[in-house]
């Protein structure tokens, strides 16, 4: 592989993972675990509906939300 790919492919991991660590609240310097890293990776197979599912969970609302009332 090209260095200068490489470097690039490893900048924009560190990247990604500078940008979880924000997200997630933890402090700089945080190198995540393997559980973290299969947390990270298994977002990719969620669908738009889990994360709305999982949204509404932590926020203590309904999903799907209830039908508007009729006027």
């Amino acid at each position: 592989m090209d260095p200068a790919l490489a470097s690039l492919i490893a900048t924009v991991i560190r990247g990604g993972i500078e940008l979880w660590a924000n997200h997630a609240g933890r402090p700089k310097g945080w190198q995540p675990t393997a559980e973290e890293l299969s947390d990270i990776l298994s977002l990719n197979e969620k669908t738009p509906e889990q994360f709305y599912k999982e949204a509404a969970e932590r926020l203590g609302v309904q999903w799907p939300p209830p039908p508007p009332p009729e006027e």
